[in-house]
């Protein structure tokens, strides 16, 4: 008798699971009746499918500061037609010692003065090549607002001078400009060109890193 009531009893509880179950299953193919798209999100591949296509990569932003440089990239706006891969550039290049005293007079030279050097040769050498087509496009309406510079430094008047001859010896247009009554070279400027053009030959020198103190 008491196997038989086991047994009964099995039977039943495995007809409640199933029954159970049965409703699980029921509840889970109304839903997916009822929302189609469940299970989308993840769809399934197979081995024999093909990889899907590769997004095209989004185009970054170059690097706008290189060494030698201190702008490479336009600064924008409307009308901006010097773009990164043509930019032009026109190179200063300052004496480090005139700033730190280490000249023949041991005198340390005051920012104005050092600022006026700069200005004397950018000026002179734009005016000096005036008719070439880089210096004329450099200078145009359109480009007013976007000119690039580079101010470099050298040790002293010899690597100044030293570098005016490699210049001159390559074609590179520059003022040298030598301070008079004085006679002292102070500093170079180059001529607006490619920066393809001008980079080689100055690729060694070193960003001027004079620091301004009170």
């Amino acid at each position: 008798a008491s196997a038989s009531a086991t047994g009964r009893l099995a039977r039943s509880r495995g007809v409640a699971c199933a029954r159970a179950l049965g409703n699980r299953t029921l509840i889970v193919s109304k839903v997916i009746q009822s929302y189609p798209n469940v299970g989308s999100r993840y769809p399934q591949t197979s081995a024999s499918s093909q990889a899907a296509p590769t997004p095209p990569a989004r185009p970054g932003r170059r690097r706008s500061l290189r060494r030698g440089f201190f702008t490479i990239r336009s600064m924008g706006g409307e009308g901006t037609t010097n773009t990164t891969s043509e930019v032009r550039l026109q190179y200063v290049v300052l004496r480090r010692d005139l700033w730190r005293g280490e000249n023949e007079g041991f005198v340390s030279w005051p920012l104005g003065a050092i600022v006026a050097q700069g200005c004397h040769a950018a000026t002179a050498a734009l005016w000096a090549s005036r008719d070439e087509v880089d210096t004329k496009a450099y200078c145009s309406d359109d480009n007013l607002d976007h000119m690039h510079k580079a101010v470099l430094e050298v040790k002293g008047e010899a690597q100044l001078r030293t570098l005016s001859e490699k210049l001159t010896k390559e074609g590179i247009q520059h003022k040298l400009w030598v301070e008079q009554p004085e006679n002292v070279a102070t500093c170079l400027a180059t001529a607006p060109l490619p920066k393809s053009r001008i980079y080689p030959h100055v690729k060694k020198l070193q960003l001027c890193k004079a620091s301004v103190t009170k």
